[in-house]
């Protein structure tokens, strides 16, 4: 029986027609640490209250990646191959 910490093999869409733009999605996720902004500082908060900050914290970042996402366009469609894509959260 496989132990429940393994994980799924990674199979990349290699005959898919959007290969490409796939790897460049991939490469690009991998760059986001570098872009990633967020307006949002907290201080002055006890340890134990910070759960109170889990739902803003957690929107906070879906709509930052999006949004990253979209900026590094240029990179994971740099031929504009597909004029019409963005990410959507």
């Amino acid at each position: 029986m496989p132990d429940k910490t393994d994980k799924p093999a990674r199979q990349e869409p290699q005959n898919w027609e959007h290969y490409l733009l796939w790897q460049n999605v991939v490469a690009a996720l991998t760059r986001i640490p570098l872009y990633f902004q967020s307006a949002i500082s907290v201080s002055g908060i006890n340890a134990t209250e910070l759960y109170a900050f889990g739902n803003v914290l957690g929107l906070t970042i879906e709509q930052e990646l999006v949004r990253t996402l979209n900026n590094l366009k240029s990179e994971w469609d740099a031929g504009n191959h597909y004029p019409h894509a963005r990410f959507v959260r």
